[in-house]
């Protein structure tokens, strides 16, 4: 096992190190203020900072009010990464889109129009079925005697069974 430093420890929660993206980011942030300390102090004083100055600096940096900072700092990072990259899908989405799919509140048509187009899709719809039940029957008829049988043979027979009359079934002509 890996060896980790106490500032890591301080920062990182070590039980869920591999969950706890935020204190890695967090630990980042405090290696990069260690950086610029050593720069400054090489700067200012022409050398590598002592293990005393470099122990002073951690120890001064991983108080709880600094691990709090970073941690803050982190969050607001990643904060930022996440949107940023969730604007960035959301605006390739949105060129995916049609202008087209826009809704005009100027061209809506309202509920009794689409009650309108109802009424004659289902009145297209029986005058189709009528069609194709008419070439059928015509079909096996013929044409001449399918409408002649529709609309002008008019001869039918109402029978009165015996149960409503005492004789026997009486027919009534009904073609005059």
């Amino acid at each position: 096992m890996m060896k980790m430093s106490s500032a890591f420890q301080k920062i990182v929660n070590s039980k869920k190190a591999e969950e706890d993206i935020e204190g890695i980011i967090a630990f980042s942030i405090f290696k990069l203020r260690e950086l610029e300390f050593i720069e400054n102090y090489e700067t200012k004083n022409g050398k590598s900072p002592t293990k005393a100055a470099l122990n002073k600096f951690i120890a001064q940096s991983t108080t709880e009010n600094n691990i709090k900072a970073y941690r803050i700092e982190a969050d607001k990072l990643l904060t930022d990464v996440l949107e940023e990259g969730i604007n960035e899908k959301l605006s390739k989405i949105e060129d995916l889109i049609p202008d087209r799919i826009t809704i005009d509140p100027q061209n809506e048509k309202g509920f009794f129009y689409g009650v309108g187009q109802s009424i004659a899709g289902t009145m297209i719809l029986g005058l189709l079925t009528g069609l194709i039940l008419f070439f059928y029957w015509s079909g096996k008829k013929g044409v001449g005697p399918v409408i002649e049988e529709i609309f002008f043979n008019h001869n039918t027979e109402i029978v009165i069974p015996k149960d409503l009359k005492n004789d026997n079934s009486t027919k009534i002509d009904t073609t005059q």
